[in-house]
């Protein structure tokens, strides 16, 4: 039996990871979610992704995956502006901070 590899969907661990963060920025109540984040964010450097994009993959995440507002996209884009890491050596926090920010703003 030969079966067709096309009709298989494509895999990309990078959506697994944001997948992960998203509903971790959702379910959290309170800012002991960090912990957890920085790992996550910690597990996609050690994957070999670009972290430096990773605002923006979050974006593009969010927006095939999850109906969010024009408004609050507006706000996240503003936000991955601000948190543009090409300018920056201090890459992790910035990228907590980026999560963080948006947590704060309750952008989900």
């Amino acid at each position: 039996m030969i079966m067709e590899y096309k009709s298989l969907p494509l895999y990309k661990p990078i959506e697994i990871f944001l997948d992960k963060i998203y509903t971790l920025l959702e379910k959290s109540k309170d800012i002991l979610f960090i912990p957890t984040l920085k790992t996550y964010i910690y597990d996609i450097y050690l994957l070999n992704f670009n972290i430096r994009t990773l605002p923006i993959q979050y974006i593009k995440y969010v927006l095939e995956k999850k109906d969010i507002p024009n408004d609050n996209l507006h706000i996240l884009y503003h936000l991955a502006n601000k948190y543009n890491s090409v300018y920056t050596f201090e890459l992790f926090s910035f990228i907590e901070n980026f999560f963080i920010e948006v947590k704060c703003k309750n952008l989900l």
